[in-house]
């Protein structure tokens, strides 16, 4: 029960729907078929190291056809660490980001007619870097997708 153990905070009237989001995500890591039944397409996102004419034409899509089986990883052997940020009871948003915090990806799922499904995916790319307050930068990019924490 990974995603319980980090969400361990919450608040104990979400502990069923993080029980039940932690079932339905150790399935979706382990079984192909239930992933495909369980993603959106076309599914919203960005493709490994997108470059900048993709990011602005906000076209990218994932399709079935080119969608690549989505494994769990072990965070303590792979240098990436990994949060779940519930957002209400419908919303699950899955950061995982390298330890130097230079390279992430992010994955969204969403409770639509009573069943998780992933809705959006930023495969691996580089990230902006947090910027000391009021400052932008321009290196990197965002791919919190206007999840981001305060």
């Amino acid at each position: 029960m990974a995603c319980i153990a980090i969400l361990g905070a919450c608040r104990s009237e979400n502990q069923q729907e993080l029980r039940e989001f932690d079932a339905f995500y150790q399935r979706f890591m382990s079984d192909s078929l239930f992933q495909i039944e369980h993603i959106i397409f076309p599914l919203e996102g960005l493709p490994d190291n997108a470059d900048s004419a993709t990011i602005s034409s906000n076209t990218f899509r994932w399709e079935r056809d080119n969608w690549v089986m989505h494994r769990r990883f072990d965070p303590q052997n792979s240098g990436f660490m990994l949060e779940f940020i519930p957002f209400g009871d419908n919303l699950m948003v899955e950061k995982i980001v390298h330890r130097t915090g230079e390279y992430g990806m992010i994955r969204r799922f969403a409770k639509l007619d009573n069943e998780w499904n992933l809705i959006y995916y930023a495969g691996l790319n580089r990230m902006q870097p947090k910027p000391a307050a009021e400052e932008k930068s321009s290196e990197g990019l965002d791919i919190e997708g206007g999840f981001q924490e305060e």
